[in-house]
């Protein structure tokens, strides 16, 4: 295939690929800079690329501002090559000593990949999310680098550090609403204020009288405001906690019953309001846990993405729902977590016993069982999948006995559709001729239709 100058398809790429494939090291070395005196962004691009080694932070930092500012002027800016530059960077200013410097290269990529965004960049979403959660790290690293050198910097490094992120807050307007510049301030004056006396309008003092124009009902006003609002950043963490939660044991939770279940368990009560503001912005954790909003619920991905809303608004019914004690509730926050019942010990015991498998695999399929009850699996499919795990039945006793197990074990299962009730206690609670426990099988059942996974 005849090589064109410029690579504009996959094709050409290939073709490229292959010519320099059978090139020597020196051959490739002259035609890099053959390429490079006739292409001058080519030159800084490869330099870049070949010798990042060589720079110092700043020059490099440098180097970025000029061509992301060069990038977004071309015709087609590649979002690629902005990241793979910016986690370059990052690399750069991992190793620095300066927190100044450091603080310089976080917040100018944040700025620099919200402008590439802000513009409008060609994209799709994956690459935005990509960009996105860059710019979350470089506040995570930001934070991180505070916490640990801020503890021996004096008052005026502290400040020019704040000069500079009050600086940067002025030019930025986060498209996706997280201003992460102004929370890096917010955490740059919790972390120093009490040594520094940096207060929330910016003044400070260092020693009595040191600097003017702050007064101690100044400073005394600004650590209340302060304190309220780390308070404020706790109460919000802990709800948005008892939603992942509640979420997980659930499967959906409507924001009024967030708010009962919350105000059961604290003597400080939150507002139906509250919950309103966090359904408006969902706060990271709680995206990050696959929780949705619908209909004025929070709702697992899952059932959304499977449009499996109305089923489970049909099957929850006016069932009630399984509220536990604080901290066992709080155990749900891990997305894998279920409780291990007598049912799961007593299957656990059969196969060490019968089956001849070690402690850990025997709990290993037994919470893959755990995992499909709640995924309303049949019978059948739970027999197929442990005998894809590596279980083989001798005979149809064999196989009764792990039924019975199965049945007994779905029993005891907490599950989305009885509001995180299990269907044994459930039984218990209702009339017998309205809610009856899933009934033991003979292999019978074996030939049957299996159900479909609705959430697989």
């Amino acid at each position: 295939m005849k090589l064109k100058k410029h690579i504009e398809t996959t094709e050409d790429l290939i073709a490229w690929g292959k010519r320099l494939e059978r090139k020597t090291k020196k051959e490739l070395v002259e035609f890099i800079l053959s390429k490079a005196i006739g292409d001058p962004k080519f030159t800084r691009t490869a330099y870049y690329r070949l010798f990042p080694e060589l720079m110092s932070t700043e020059e490099y930092l440098s180097g970025y501002l000029s061509y992301m500012e060069d990038e977004r002027k071309e015709k087609d800016p590649s979002l690629d090559d902005m990241v793979y530059f910016t986690e370059d960077l990052l690399e750069k200013a991992e190793g620095e000593k300066s927190l100044l410097l450091q603080v310089k290269v976080y917040t100018a990529i944040i700025k620099e990949l919200n402008d590439a965004l802000e513009e409008g960049i060609e994209r799709d979403q994956k690459q935005e999310d990509l960009v996105i959660t860059l710019m979350d790290e470089c506040l995570t690293f930001m934070e991180e680098v505070m916490e640990e050198k801020t503890g021996d910097r004096s008052v005026e490094e502290i400040l020019e550090v704040r000069d500079h992120l009050i600086s940067m807050q002025r030019k930025y307007k986060p498209v996706d609403g997280e201003n992460r510049i102004d929370e890096a301030l917010q955490i740059l004056t919790d972390l120093t204020i009490e040594r520094t006396k940096i207060n929330e309008k910016g003044a400070y003092i260092r020693g009595a009288g040191y600097y003017a124009g702050v007064d101690e009902k100044t400073l005394q006003d600004d650590a209340e405001e302060r304190a309220n609002r780390i308070k404020e950043k706790a109460r919000k963490k802990e709800v948005s906690d008892y939603i992942i939660a509640l979420c997980n044991l659930y499967g959906m939770v409507h924001k009024k019953k967030v708010v009962d279940i919350y105000n059961m368990q604290h003597a400080e009560k939150i507002t139906l309001k509250e919950v309103e503001s966090i359904q408006e912005k969902l706060p990271k954790e709680i995206d990050e846990a696959w929780i949705d909003v619908h209909q004025g619920y929070f709702v697992s991905s899952s059932i959304l993405e499977h449009r499996e809303f109305l089923y489970y608004i049909r099957e929850k019914g006016s069932k009630p729902y399984y509220i536990p004690e604080k901290e066992e509730l709080l155990k749900y926050l891990e997305g894998f977590y279920f409780e291990k019942t007598k049912e799961y010990h007593q299957f656990v015991h059969e196969l060490k016993k019968n089956y001849k498998v070690n402690q850990e695999k025997a709990e290993d399929l037994v919470s893959d069982v755990v995992a499909l009850c709640q995924f309303n699996y049949s019978t059948q499919g739970v027999i197929s999948r442990l005998e894809e795990m590596g279980l083989v039945f001798s005979g149809e006793k064999d196989l009764n006995n792990v039924v019975k197990l199965i049945m007994n074990l779905m029993n005891n299962t907490r599950i989305w559709e009885n509001n995180g009730y299990t269907p044994e206690e459930l039984f218990h609670m209702e009339e017998k001729n309205k809610l009856k426990p899933i009934p033991l099988l003979s292999t019978a059942y074996m030939n049957s239709d299996k159900k479909t996974d609705k959430r697989k």
